[in-house]
């Protein structure tokens, strides 16, 4: 059986894709009993014979806890600032699998509302969870037209991870959503904020000079608004799926 099929069947990935990653990253190894020791195997397809026991083969990665990538990223970021969201009513746009909702609820949110243009993406495991409510084919955009949505307003703090639209476009409907001196946290991916001559062939930055400029616009939109203060803006400590840079920026309504 092939290694990313192995590690997902004997529930050591929660994926094929998340193994792929695994595995590319070095964190999987087989123990070798005649020369005892582990070795780092490096590919998804490598062969796993019959007689390999389930304790032969181990997962070293913080990745695993996480029912997605994003999830780490968060939990990172929420280190960095200092930021305690226990008891709060938080907002996740772009929920998607449910790895910001994760973190969110696993550092004692009181509640965590999602919103996703997508539908029948969030986790099994998160789905029910009485602190956790998904709106689903929602856009945060078109979110105060939703009745059931306005409920639950207003809000303590909001993360957002979005792709395909660039977060200057989402930005500007946030305000009206939050309590006063509420925070935002969000996650920048450069490549959705540049035009396409500026990717090479994978959707990767091409230059470091990129990243200045896209600071700069987040920033410069901001500030004109006029609606929140630049508390910080930093590097994520994980690269984005295909190994681009990513970065936060994060907010205080004003």
């Amino acid at each position: 059986m092939r290694l990313d099929q192995w590690l997902v069947l004997h529930n050591k990935v929660r994926s094929r894709s998340q193994a792929e990653e695994l595995i590319f990253r070095g964190e999987v190894s087989l123990f070798d009993s005649k020369m005892n020791l582990w070795t780092v195997l490096k590919k998804a397809s490598y062969k796993v014979l019959d007689h390999v026991t389930i304790d032969q083969i181990k997962v070293e990665s913080e990745l695993t806890s996480f029912v997605a990538r994003s999830g780490i990223k968060l939990k990172k970021a929420l280190e960095k600032i200092k930021f305690n969201v226990e008891d709060l009513k938080c907002l996740d746009v772009g929920q998607s699998t449910g790895g910001f909702t994760q973190v969110l609820i696993e550092n004692k949110a009181d509640l965590v509302v999602g919103l996703d243009v997508g539908a029948g993406q969030l986790s099994e495991e998160l789905k029910n969870n009485l602190k956790i409510r998904s709106f689903e084919n929602l856009d945060v955009r078109q979110a105060k037209d939703n009745l059931d949505f306005n409920t639950h307003l207003p809000f303590d703090f909001v993360v957002i991870d979005v792709s395909f639209i660039s977060l200057t476009q989402v930005l500007a409907f946030i305000p009206e959503l939050l309590k006063p001196k509420s925070r935002l946290l969000a996650l920048v991916k450069p490549q959705f904020e540049l035009s396409a001559k500026d990717l090479d062939r994978k959707g990767l930055v091409k230059g470091k000079d990129k990243f200045i400029e896209v600071e700069a616009k987040i920033k410069t939109f901001v500030q004109e608004m006029k609606k929140f203060e630049i508390l910080d803006y930093f590097q994520s400590e994980l690269l984005g799926k295909e190994g681009s840079l990513e970065f936060f920026i994060y907010l205080k309504l004003i």
